[in-house]
């Protein structure tokens, strides 16, 4: 299969070097690895081009970077045109490497399509902006219409990948739904780098994967022979998937995979997947300590939120949201008891 790529820019001199180096990379390591010659990356990457030229050549775009510091964020939405921007604290481009990466685990990735720009000094992101549902509302939680249409496999699959990708930020309005039932995973700034063992802070919870679709239907919705079947295919392709990263961090000259990263290969790998089971399961599965108290945490946070949870909103609750309520002394006590039992130091 031959690979064609468009390598124009019409940046001006002080950022053509960095996206035309990064053209280059990219073309040496598509032509090493037949999963980036696949017909979407392909498309993707030749639209990706051509906005490129276009905001490169935007004095506003460029006026407007030159103002902001290393450490600011800021997002541009351009609905118009069917992005948005993006400009990250520290130059951070993780969500670029979260969907690349994507590639290596499914032809079709659950992370929104997203590239890199250099401009005025700065790394950006381009994010296409697609049709997607977004959870709405106190609960962050998308329309149950739009929930049904989300099937038993594609919930696993989905999460799966978010695990595997370390993707430490699934809140409500990080998790979109297509149209077709899809799943989609953005606003993938901070992957790769969490712990995987949940641990105390203070008066919370340092936690690594949890996700707000926890919440939803399919996480207790028992596994068919059938997508069973498909689950343990899907795991038995990543056979050589540690391989395929560490190929992966070297041609593209960062270091992203710490052994949190293969920890979590492991633990999905020694799961015993078969019909029966729920992905609430699988939670207990990778959160030993934790999985006794879960159905208890729910029911305080539960108390809290006037409302009932399930897991994904109280584990959310407790290792992000603990510290913006006023709780009464009798909640304050009931948490923190269940955090010195459940958690280490």
């Amino acid at each position: 299969m031959k690979v064609f790529y468009l390598f124009f820019c019409f940046c001006f001199p002080l950022h053509a070097d960095w996206n035309t180096s990064f053209d280059r990379q990219t073309h040496a390591l598509v032509e090493k690895n037949f999963v980036l010659q696949s017909p979407e990356y392909q498309k993707s990457y030749a639209e990706f081009q051509r906005i490129r030229d276009r905001l490169c050549q935007d004095v506003s775009l460029r006026t407007l970077l030159q103002g902001l510091n290393e450490g600011q964020k800021i997002v541009l939405p351009h609905p118009r045109e069917g992005f948005l921007i993006k400009k990250r604290q520290y130059d951070r481009i993780h969500e670029f490497y979260a969907w690349e990466i994507s590639f290596f685990l499914d032809e079709h990735p659950s992370v929104v399509w997203a590239f890199p720009l250099y401009l005025e000094g700065k790394k950006v992101i381009v994010q296409k902006m697609e049709p997607f549902f977004l959870g709405r509302g106190r609960r962050e939680m998308p329309p149950s219409s739009e929930i049904k249409k989300v099937s038993v496999e594609e919930y696993w699959k989905a999460h799966l990948k978010a695990y595997i990708l370390g993707l430490g930020d699934l809140l409500g309005r990080n998790i979109g739904i297509h149209p077709d039932g899809r799943i989609r995973f953005f606003d993938a700034e901070y992957c790769f780098s969490y712990k995987n063992r949940p641990y105390r802070d203070g008066n919370g919870v340092m936690l690594g994967f949890r996700a707000e679709s926890m919440d939803w239907p399919q996480y207790r919705m028992p596994l068919d022979r059938q997508t069973a079947k498909n689950l343990q295919d899907f795991i038995q392709s990543l056979s050589y998937i540690e391989e395929k990263l560490l190929f992966y961090e070297e041609a593209r000259g960062i270091s992203l995979f710490s052994e949190g990263t293969h920890e979590r290969l492991a633990l999905l790998r020694s799961f015993l997947l078969q019909e029966g089971k729920i992905f609430r399961d699988f939670i207990g599965h990778i959160y030993p300590t934790l999985d006794p108290g879960l159905d208890q945490l729910s029911q305080i946070v539960s108390s809290i939120y006037k409302r009932k949870v399930d897991h994904g909103a109280a584990l959310i609750f407790v290792s992000q949201h603990i510290h913006k309520y006023n709780l009464s002394q009798e909640q304050q006590r009931d948490l923190q008891a269940w955090i010195e039992c459940y958690l280490e130091e």
